[in-house]
């Protein structure tokens, strides 16, 4: 029988078949197989059979080593159990949180809570907010920490929101049925979730017949509808002075951040005087004038407004740039120095930012550092001899707007 060229090696010679039909492998497993069968059984001792063993296992990692297997090693990973009294204390806090949450909202309910803004809530007693069913959660919100009593009209519906303000003004405040101080109507330009334009020529006609107040909400309209742009009003042709307060936001339309309120002078005088933020423009104002003026006493030429948080200190030649931030630095003061390209070449600065969080003490060793690092470098300038003024004489940020009232 003639062998086909499969069977033959290169050399010309037959492959040897193997017993039952198989055929070697390429890694010689048959092969060692059958040998291991026809080998005679070696009776070995215990002991040697251990030492065989640790030979074979030291040839497997050393062959591991030299081919580099990663993966002939078992993986391991290890997950700790959470220890009991953790898991223990971690539900009870939950537990805990969420009993005393639903307590908060039971004694919200029957207006037992006091808190910071009772005094506030105090103050809008006696007044009523008439707002659409549809407005958003942020003006809901505001109005419930007001503390004035809310009405809610069903939306753009002109017949119920007209019902809802004559019931106010015959029957009055509950209880006493006094009359409302004052009768706010809340509506939204665009309403944020329907895409539903307010009915503002009604809304207004309602308001002046009724003689309420209106708040309307542009932050979706203002940039997006009227000839102009100019939000709702402008759409509808009307006069703005209609509405009494206007607000809106510069993140949708202008992609910007931030937002404006507008209304009367009294209105704004009003938010201006009771804000939060007046207490940080005055500490910032005061730090400003403060600093200004230590730093043309030591003799610095600075630039700018007198009013200007932003102090530009002149170093005027560049050599003395990366001196004078090397200097401060060494004192622990990080500092902006500015030269050329982005200023002219003789006019190299270094650049100061004065912030409301800044302390009397900080400034003052701020101060104390530039002036050590200006003597060495020589960089007091000014000509003109200020006398240091006493810290009497000095600007507190108490004065820096004394003219707006609290």
């Amino acid at each position: 029988m003639t062998e086909s060229p499969a069977t033959k090696p290169a050399d010309g010679d037959a492959r040897p078949r193997v017993k039952n039909g198989l055929k070697p492998e390429r890694n010689g497993s048959v092969v060692k197989s059958l040998r291991c069968c026809h080998e005679p059984q070696r009776h070995c001792h215990p002991e040697e059979e251990e030492e065989e063993e640790e030979e074979k296992e030291e040839e497997v990692h050393a062959a591991a080593a030299h081919h580099g297997d990663l993966y002939s090693r078992p993986f391991l990973e290890s997950f700790e159990e959470t220890p009991m009294l953790v898991a223990v204390l971690t539900y009870m806090g939950y537990g805990i949180l969420t009993v005393f949450g639903y307590l908060r909202d039971f004694l919200r309910h029957w207006k037992i809570e006091r808190c910071h803004i009772a005094r506030e809530k105090e103050e809008q007693k006696g007044c009523l907010i008439l707002s659409d069913e549809l407005n958003h959660a942020s003006l809901v919100l505001g109005a419930r920490l007001s503390g004035s009593t809310i009405r809610v009209f069903k939306h753009n519906n002109m017949q119920n929101l007209e019902k809802l303000l004559r019931e106010a003004i015959v029957h009055g405040q509950p209880r006493t049925h006094r009359p409302w101080k004052k009768i706010l109507i809340v509506v939204e330009g665009i309403y944020s979730m329907e895409g539903s334009v307010v009915r503002l020529p009604e809304v207004i006609a309602l308001k002046k017949r009724y003689r309420a107040y209106l708040y309307l909400d542009e932050a979706h309209s203002i940039g997006a509808l009227g000839p102009r742009g100019r939000g709702v009003v402008d759409y509808f042709g009307l006069d703005p002075c209609d509405v009494d307060v206007m607000m809106g936001t510069f993140t949708k339309s202008f992609g910007a951040a931030g937002g404006y309120i507008a209304g009367k002078r009294e209105l704004i005088e009003y938010l201006r005087s009771h804000s939060h933020s007046l207490k940080r423009v005055q500490q910032l104002a005061g730090n400003t004038v403060y600093f200004r003026k230590r730093l043309r006493e030591m003799g610095f030429i600075i630039y700018g407004n007198e009013d200007s948080p932003v102090v530009p200190m002149m170093l005027y030649m560049p050599a003395k740039i990366g001196a004078f931030g090397r200097e401060m630095l060494k004192r622990n003061i990080g500092v902006v120095v500015v030269g050329f390209p982005a200023t002219p070449i003789i006019e190299s600065r270094a650049r100061f930012c004065i912030s409301a969080a800044h302390t009397r003490d900080v400034l003052d060793r701020a101060l104390s550092v530039i002036s050590e690092v200006g003597d060495l470098l020589q960089l007091k300038y000014s000509r003109h001899k200020i006398h240091p003024s006493s810290a009497q004489d000095r600007p507190d940020e108490d004065e820096a707007y004394g003219d707006v009232e609290d």
